[in-house]
């Protein structure tokens, strides 16, 4: 799975990640260091995103491969189907 930067859709994680982390310094670098892995100016900020963005592709990628294999064995996710 790709995210492309600058995407809409890379936009749209990045407003999700600023209104949780507002507390944070959260100026950001010029679209050319992006590509570096460097989106935001503070530090911390800029690791804290690197993590929910991978977190988020992570889930997009398998959260359905999860419901489907626990649909197969029978069981609802948190136990046994009844």
């Amino acid at each position: 799975m790709e995210l492309r930067l600058g995407s809409k859709e890379h936009e749209e994680i990045m407003k999700m990640f600023e209104k949780i982390y507002s507390y944070l310094r959260l100026d950001r670098e010029p679209i050319s260091m992006w590509s570096k892995k460097i989106i935001y100016q503070n530090g911390e900020a800029n690791e804290l995103f690197l993590a929910y963005r991978a977190g988020y592709i992570y889930g997009k990628k398998y959260g359905n491969y999860f419901d489907l294999y626990w649909a197969r064995q029978g069981r609802a996710r948190l136990g046994k189907a009844r």
